[in-house]
């Protein structure tokens, strides 16, 4: 019996009851069809491609800047690695987060749209603390 898995021939030797194939030219042998191709998935697996991205780091009430980044690996499970500037990594569950943002000409027009609002929101924080210090209570001591 022969099978051909992504272009590799897989053979079953009957006096052997197992599976054969050429791996990247050495013959191997295998207990099953399934572990046949789960070599074969291995070895012509793609190596991941690294993302540049921006992440918006940080906790609530800390200051969450977007921090340049690259998506150095990914896992089976939706798990993301995140390289820095600083060498740092770090962990993300990514999927549907606005939190990692591609590196993209339009993303970085609009996370300097962003930047620059928030400075704006900062300032404005800032002399509504200022007026409302200036207000008078109701009752007096």
């Amino acid at each position: 019996m022969e099978v051909v898995y992504k272009e590799v021939r897989i053979t079953y030797d009957e006096s052997e009851d197992d599976w054969g194939a050429n791996l990247v030219g050495i013959p191997k042998r295998f207990g099953s069809l399934k572990a046949a191709k789960k070599a074969i998935d291995y070895i012509t697996k793609k190596a991941f491609e690294r993302i540049e991205c921006y992440v918006r780091r940080g906790g609530w009430g800390e200051t969450r800047a977007y921090q340049k980044g690259t998506i150095t690996s990914q896992s089976a499970t939706g798990e993301i690695w995140i390289t820095f500037s600083s060498k740092d990594r770090e962990k993300f569950r990514a999927y549907g987060s606005r939190s990692i943002v591609g590196d993209t000409p339009d993303n970085v027009l609009i996370l300097k749209e962003i930047t620059t609002l928030e400075e704006q929101q900062k300032e404005i924080r800032k002399q509504l603390e200022e007026l409302e210090k200036k207000l008078e209570p109701a009752l007096k001591e």
